[in-house]
């Protein structure tokens, strides 16, 4: 089995059918910030961390 099925799939909707695409490199950007912001924060005892937005 595929670590990813769901992906794919949209994947192939994507390419197959012109679905629009479920996820892109903004939403990888703006995951990317948020996960860097929670290391920040943790690192800062907890302190509040502005999440950058791109």
């Amino acid at each position: 089995m595929i670590s990813y099925p769901q992906e794919i799939e949209a994947f192939y909707r994507t390419v197959a059918y012109g679905d629009p695409v479920e996820s892109d490199s903004s939403l990888a950007a703006d995951t990317i910030s948020t996960i860097y912001s929670a290391y920040v924060s943790a690192e800062r005892k907890g302190a509040e961390v502005t999440v950058r937005a791109f």
